[in-house]
């Protein structure tokens, strides 16, 4: 696909995060969610601060974001035994159900915008 100017590239740009944001909403996901939930899935053991840090976010918004996914149940907290300070933070079988279902249809979207750029 070809743009003959920023607007024209911008207005492209909004319109697909527009639809990949459906999507997620499809799936009870935010792009956020996604990317934590991805985090999660090809990590064992991760705490909330290196998820902070991985998605560049401060330490009290990574905590409110958890917070809903808890509440969601796609996440669970494990208190670490030899420091209780410390909370790892897993996916749920909910959670692992819904990043897999979201990531296939965020997939089949992305290769179809790929498709139509040839």
């Amino acid at each position: 696909m070809q743009f003959s100017n920023c607007d024209e590239f911008l207005m492209w740009f909004h319109t697909n995060l527009q639809i990949i944001d459906r999507i997620f909403q499809k799936h009870n996901m935010s792009i956020t969610f996604y990317l934590i939930s991805q985090i999660l899935f090809d990590n064992d053991k991760v705490n909330v601060k290196q998820i902070s840090q991985k998605l560049n976010l401060s330490l009290s918004s990574t905590t409110q974001i958890l917070n809903r996914m808890e509440k969601n149940k796609f996440i669970k907290r494990i208190q670490y035994n030899l420091d209780r300070r410390v909370i790892y933070v897993e996916l749920t079988m909910n959670g692992k159900m819904a990043y897999k279902s979201s990531r296939i249809a965020i997939t089949s979207h992305i290769q179809q915008l790929l498709n139509k750029q040839k």
